[in-house]
């Protein structure tokens, strides 16, 4: 994220949905504008603001703290609401022979044995 934040000059804050921290990538470089993604355990989302005039806009000026803040209040929904991954604690079911196991160490460990690449989410 920091070689991103130093190609598109602008700062990057990443605000991590199980935690809550946030991690700002680019803050030494003094860039002028922010933007804000909402990390979920294994994607990265732009949280942007839907003016009323139907345009859209994730680039806000490193002078407006408030998106901070909206993007906290938007963390702790998305926890409330369980929309993150777990890749440690999630369970997970082969869907090549129906074996069930826990959390991503235990499906790279059956890959690995079996070569079945075929997971689902329970």
């Amino acid at each position: 994220v920091q070689i991103l934040a130093e190609y598109f000059q602008v700062q990057i804050v990443v605000v991590d949905t199980v935690s809550g921290c946030s991690t700002i990538f680019g803050e030494a470089l003094n860039f002028p504008s922010r933007m804000v993604l909402i990390y979920d355990g294994i994607h990265y989302d732009a949280l942007y603001y839907s003016a009323p005039d139907g345009t859209t806009q994730t680039v806000h000026p490193t002078s407006d703290s408030s998106i901070l803040e909206k993007a906290k209040v938007t963390a702790e929904e998305a926890k409330a609401a369980h929309n993150y991954t777990d890749t440690g604690g999630f369970t997970l079911k082969c869907l090549v022979c129906g074996f069930r196991m826990k959390g991503e160490t235990e499906a790279q460990k059956h890959a690995k044995t079996t070569s079945h690449t075929n997971f689902s989410e329970v």
